[in-house]
């Protein structure tokens, strides 16, 4: 049934970590190494350019005697740019000033739950790990999830079904190209977001929306996206190179061109490192998230919740701890708006197999050794009716319930 929907690559799922590049898109991956290494040779003679550049400039250094402000700047406090030498005053004042203007309730706490706890204040002074800013980005982040939220399109089991096989095909090209995981949930995010403003096609058109879906995702998070031959080699060839292109641009078009959409995963990370979690845990809080991909429902609760939920659920999972105030402090939840969802994310983890039982993309991938095999840890025990349907729980995907929410 699954085959005759989507003309797959013919890979098994079982070996997609050890798997080498397909044939047909070999010689495309090698043109794309030889590229990148001209590429990277170019950069390095631009860098040597440049500091010749800078050198000689050196010599060419305003009169002492010149006002500071009449020499011309790029930007200035007309501008909007505040000038602020002490580091700690301007992270204070630009929160304080994102808050004023997303007007996001609760994105702080009226009083820490944690407040010996500071996951931040070991990295500040590194420039990778932006600890000055990552305050205001979570809060940006959140101010923006409803407007990411994407409609209820699905309206027959059989859209669903076909739905859920993209997603489930889109995990297998993740993989095999290598790509980001902020791909794949960024490509399940500009699919839905393209369906919710245009009917649901047939199977063949389905395929062409997904792959393009994740075509465009790679263009944003990826550095070397993949080449539009190995897209058609992937669909074998049903689709032409012209088509794709097309299909690119209605999908862009349609979204209005805005692909920074807020991620689950970005968020689970963020919670992640604040708790201190190692790798197999957020491997396992993963592995839920993944799943629940195939499901439009639950990709219409909030990311930074569902996240949370995840992460809570892996906890326990793994028996390495519950909630905690730290856990509070970063999601900006608290555990009676959490629980719900753990019991809906654990039910949906049993009864995957059965609702979904050719969809094997997830479960194969995770039970991999380089996935630490956590796909095989047992779930919590289902603490909903076997004939309970596959779903968030009631009103956690109203738009009340995302932090961004005003009315």
């Amino acid at each position: 049934m699954m085959n005759k929907m989507f003309r797959r690559s013919g890979r098994n799922p079982k070996h997609l970590t050890n798997q080498k590049p397909l044939p047909g898109i070999r010689m495309s991956l090698r043109l794309r190494d030889r590229n990148q290494s001209n590429m990277d040779n170019n950069n390095n003679n631009a860098r040597v350019k440049k500091r010749s550049a800078d050198a000689m400039q050196e010599t060419f250094k305003p009169h002492e005697d010149e006002p500071i402000a009449k020499r011309p700047t790029k930007h200035n406090q007309s501008s909007g740019s505040i000038p602020c030498s002490n580091p700690s005053q301007s992270s204070k004042a630009d929160s304080q000033d994102v808050i004023s203007r997303y007007e996001v309730p609760r994105l702080f706490w009226e009083e820490d739950p944690a407040p010996d706890v500071d996951v931040d204040s070991a990295s500040k002074g590194d420039p990778f790990a932006y600890s000055e800013y990552v305050s205001d980005v979570m809060i940006y982040l959140k101010s923006r999830e409803l407007r990411y939220q994407p409609e209820d399109y699905i309206k027959t089991r059989w859209a669903q079904k076909n739905r859920a096989i993209a997603v489930d095909w889109l995990v297998e090209i993740q993989e095999m190209f290598k790509f980001n995981h902020e791909t794949l949930y960024l490509g399940v995010n500009v699919m839905d977001r393209y369906y919710s403003k245009t009917p649901f096609h047939d199977n063949n058109k389905v395929q062409l929306v997904a792959i393009c879906s994740i075509f465009v995702a790679s263009k944003y998070e990826e550095r070397a996206p993949p080449f539009l031959e190995d897209l058609c080699y992937l669909c074998r060839d049903i689709f032409t190179i012209t088509q794709i292109r097309e299909m690119e641009i209605e999908i862009l078009q349609t979204i209005g061109f805005d692909l920074s959409a807020p991620l689950s995963y970005s968020f689970l990370r963020r919670y992640s490192r604040a708790i201190k979690g190692d790798m197999q845990l957020l491997t396992t809080a993963r592995y839920a998230l993944e799943e629940s991909l195939h499901f439009v429902q639950f990709c219409r609760v909030s990311p930074s919740r569902i996240a949370v939920a995840s992460l809570l659920w892996a906890l326990r999972v793994t028996k390495k701890g519950d909630w905690s105030n730290v856990l509070e402090k970063y999601s900006g939840y608290r555990l009676n708006e959490v629980e719900p969802l753990v019991v809906a994310l654990n039910h949906m983890v049993i009864k995957f197999p059965e609702v979904y039982r050719e969809l094997i993309a997830v479960k194969m991938k995770y039970k991999n050794e380089v996935f630490m095999k956590v796909a095989d840890q047992q779930p919590l025990p289902d603490l909903l009716p076997a004939s309970s349907p596959v779903q968030p729980p009631e009103g956690f995907t109203r738009p009340e319930s995302f932090p961004g929410y005003r009315e």
